[in-house]
């Protein structure tokens, strides 16, 4: 039988497997609508081929998340193309919800500055932005 237990509960260094990217790309792609993904889709230049897809695939938000890592955009280690993406449009309230969630559900934190940061290992990434 599976013991229930409350990820808050874990130890800070053990939180991380449990949550990880993974789960912040479920959680990401609740957050991302179609309209979201469609300006990002835009923003990012996909091709009208794939863009037409985004907009009438069942779950967008899953889709555009895979494209994003397949071109680079978005990694374990660095989302911080994806936040760059989302201030050039404007989108700040989105873009910090996609922070605090990447930091809550990965134990690493996104600073303004273009940095990622382990909190456990005080580890630092330099992120190129992509798009200049």
């Amino acid at each position: 039988m599976a013991a229930n237990f409350n990820p808050v509960d874990i130890k800070p260094e053990v939180r991380k497997t449990v949550n990880g990217f993974g789960s912040f790309k479920v959680a990401l792609a609740d957050v991302l609508t179609v309209t979201t993904v469609l300006q990002l889709a835009t923003f990012f230049e996909y091709p009208p081929v794939i863009i037409e897809e985004l907009g009438t695939a069942v779950s967008a938000g899953l889709l555009m998340i895979r494209y994003m890592e397949e071109r680079g955009q978005m990694e374990p280690t660095n989302i911080l193309t994806l936040l760059f993406a989302l201030k050039k449009m404007r989108l700040s309230g989105i873009e910090e919800l996609v922070k605090k969630l990447y930091e809550e559900h990965t134990g690493r934190l996104c600073s303004s500055d273009g940095q990622c940061k382990a909190q456990e290992k005080g580890d630092t990434t330099n992120i190129k932005t992509g798009a200049d």
